[in-house]
């Protein structure tokens, strides 16, 4: 917290009747959200196409006051249309030092396979006692393919035919 105090002391040879309004206090929080976001331990790297990979996400009020909700999540790969906010949790509040956590799935595209690699990049949200949003640090996520080039030739008699010779 911060606190900012302010008096006002009255210019030589005046008289303040009323002390008690010379002296004020204002005592500001700190808001401060964070995001980690991890793939599912089974998701160090992915195969094949369709493959469904688990995100999940954590929010960590690591501010000095109470935040609320609603909670949610951006992450350019997940939702539809892709960035579309999804809600994180089921709670109304979280005090400094709560966490929250969520998950989402997203489906590996042939792009996916094709550039060997998957990085997205999701940021949470949350609101303040007073109303105002609060944004959490930008977390990316990284997974590559376990791509195994192969091309495959079958040759197949089919039939045989006699030449005459003569």
């Amino acid at each position: 917290s911060i606190v900012n105090s302010a008096s006002v002391i009255p210019p030589s040879g005046l008289v303040d009747e009323n002390t008690d309004n010379n002296t004020e206090k204002d005592t500001d929080t700190l808001n401060l959200l964070s995001l980690t976001k991890l793939a599912a331990a089974e998701h160090t790297d992915y195969l094949v196409l369709g493959e469904e990979v688990t995100y999940t996400y954590t929010l960590t009020n690591n501010g000095t006051s109470t935040l609320v909700a609603p909670f949610s999540i951006t992450d350019d790969q997940i939702g539809t249309p892709k960035g579309t906010p999804f809600t994180c949790g089921t709670v109304t509040s979280l005090a400094p030092g709560e966490s929250i956590t969520c998950t989402a799935t997203y489906n590996i595209t042939q792009d996916d396979l094709d550039t060997g690699m998957l990085t997205n990049f999701a940021t949470g949200f949350a609101v303040d006692a007073d109303g105002d949003t609060v944004t959490s640090n930008e977390a990316t996520q990284s997974i590559g393919a376990d791509q195994q080039p192969m091309i495959g030739l079958a040759k197949e008699l089919v039939a045989i035919n006699t030449v005459s010779t003569q």
